[in-house]
């Protein structure tokens, strides 16, 4: 675990799949931290342990280095566990910044996502399923109702409207009250295909958090 920045809010970069957290964003990193002047957390999931897990271990860290309530930015997974979070620790989070996040909100896509993954695992590519591993189990506990009412973006990938996928997001960002944001060619990783417009979504929640 590493701080940018001596002064300010407190934002958490929550990668997605096994990513580090170094390295992850650094023009987020950097725009965050000169404007508006915040304390940008690099943090990594645990290793090995199921996605269940990481929700306590991001609440056990805030509370041990006294950076809580925190602005969490999560991509992909990282905002699966950033949305887990909020609700198994409201106190802990400030505002919400979900990029194309993995729909724990969906019991059925996350359970097709495993599936994926346990495909790809027996092609002999282990990294995906070591990842998800308790997404299904994430998802079926997950409850839309405890999201605690803070600031929040949703930026989604630019895919069809009808898709499942884009669905549970549209219904994550309606729970939280919440804009969603789809821009023209947005990729998965919305934090590199068009990185300006994230790091401008993510100093607007920031400042509405105050």
């Amino acid at each position: 675990m590493r701080v940018v920045g001596t002064a300010g809010p407190v934002v958490v970069l929550l990668p997605g799949g096994s990513d580090a957290a170094e390295g992850f964003a650094p023009r987020l990193v950097e725009g965050l931290v000169a404007d508006p002047c915040c304390r940008v957390v690099l943090w990594d999931r645990p290793r090995g342990g199921r996605l269940t897990e990481a929700p306590t271990a991001l609440h056990r860290m805030l509370g041990e280095h006294d950076l809580g309530p925190a602005v969490l930015v999560g991509q992909s997974l990282g905002g699966a566990v950033a949305a887990m979070t909020a609700c198994a620790f409201p106190d802990d989070v400030a505002g919400l910044v979900l990029l194309d996040p993995t729909p724990v909100n969906d019991t059925v896509e996350a359970l097709q996502i495993e599936g994926l993954a346990t495909v790809a695992a027996i092609r002999g590519s282990r990294g995906l399923r070591r990842v998800v591993r308790g997404l299904a189990r994430a998802a079926v506990a997950f409850d839309e109702s405890r999201l605690p009412t803070v600031p929040a973006v949703v930026v989604a990938a630019d895919r069809d409207a009808g898709e499942r996928m884009h669905r549970a997001h549209v219904r994550l960002a309606a729970r939280l009250d919440a804009p969603l944001l789809q821009w023209p060619g947005a990729e998965h990783g919305v934090h590199l295909s068009h990185p300006e417009q994230v790091l401008a979504a993510a100093r607007d929640v920031v400042r509405r958090v105050g």
